[in-house]
């Protein structure tokens, strides 16, 4: 499976970014331009470590499914796989989601949103330190 395929989006890694998420992921979204006058680009995943040899630009953490399970610690049952219409929902109330990761950051940012004292930035970026 693409690597695209298995983390969060990048509207999702900006929200978490601004919600006080703070630890950097092991993969991050970029803005990669091949051409130096920049009307040629395209957005791609790569791992934090990559050398990129053309000019590129960090865009955001581009969180996997098992960064953001140990992010929402015992909260990840409420996050399930639908064989019919191949996709994932969330409890909640939340829109469905194409990808694991993405049902699992749009459930993150609910709740981060939500201010539950059972889950904040504080205690994420601690479990994410472990």
């Amino acid at each position: 499976m693409k690597i695209d395929k298995q983390v969060c989006s990048i509207r999702q890694g900006k929200r978490l970014a601004e919600l006080g998420i703070s630890k950097d992921s092991y993969f991050q979204h970029i803005c990669v331009m091949p051409d130096p006058t920049g009307e040629q680009w395209f957005y791609d995943v790569f791992s934090a470590d990559t050398k990129c040899d053309t000019l590129a630009e960090y865009i955001c953490p581009a969180y996997t499914v098992a960064e953001l399970s140990v992010m929402l610690d015992d909260l990840e049952g409420l996050i399930g796989y639908d064989r019919d219409n191949k996709n994932w929902y969330v409890t909640h109330e939340l829109p469905n989601q194409p990808t694991e990761a993405e049902a699992k950051a749009e459930l993150l940012i609910y709740f981060l949103e939500s201010e539950d004292d059972y889950i904040n930035a504080e205690k994420c970026n601690r479990l994410f330190s472990l």
